[in-house]
């Protein structure tokens, strides 16, 4: 759960900071480095993070991204879980 929320966090500031560097047309953050801190974990900071501050919203296809990579922890961490309770019952 700490992993979860430190990289939440961490998305969350990316997102934050991306906002800005494109309201000021700065240096952005890359879309790579977005998904991949959503993909180790990040990801309800970034979903947070793109409604708050509004960013990337209308890419179509980032949004659809950030939902495959969510739906596949979701489903891999129910996969584990069923996999997991089999051998360590409660």
């Amino acid at each position: 759960m700490l992993w979860y929320a430190c990289l939440s966090v961490t998305a969350f500031i990316m997102f934050w900071w991306d906002k800005g560097a494109a309201r000021r047309g700065e240096y952005r953050t890359a879309e790579r480095k977005l998904f991949t801190v959503s993909l180790l974990g990040g990801w309800p900071g970034s979903y947070l993070g793109r409604h708050v501050f509004r960013h990337k919203t209308r890419k179509a296809g980032f949004g659809q991204k950030l939902a495959f990579i969510t739906v596949t922890i979701l489903a891999t961490l129910i996969v584990l879980t069923l996999y997991l309770s089999r051998y360590f019952p409660p």
